[in-house]
C-alpha cells in the first residue's frame, strides 16, 4: 500500500496545524506572563501611593482637608458649566 499525494498533503497540513497551535499557545502564555507582571507592578504602585497619602494625611490633616475642599470646588465649578 503506497501513500498517495493527497495523503502526503493531508499529513503536511496536519503538521502545520499542530505547529501553528503550539505557536499560539506559546504566544498566549507569554502574553499572560507579561499581563501578570504588569498587574503586579500596578498593584505595587497603587500600594506605594496609598502609603504616601496616608503619611501626608497624618502629617498635615488640615492641609489635606483644605486641598480636598479646593479640588471639590474646582470640579464642581467645572461640571456646572
Amino acid at each position: 500500500m503506497s501513500i498517495t499525494n493527497g495523503e502526503t498533503q493531508m499529513k503536511n497540513l496536519m503538521d502545520e496545524a499542530t505547529y501553528a497551535r503550539a505557536n499560539v499557545d506559546t504566544a498566549l502564555d507569554d502574553a499572560s506572563e507579561r499581563g501578570g507582571a504588569m498587574l503586579d507592578a500596578a498593584q505595587d504602585a497603587a500600594y506605594s501611593i496609598e502609603e504616601s497619602l496616608e503619611e501626608v494625611i497624618a502629617q498635615r490633616p488640615l492641609a489635606t482637608v483644605g486641598l480636598a475642599l479646593g479640588l471639590g470646588f474646582i470640579i464642581g465649578m467645572t461640571w456646572r458649566r
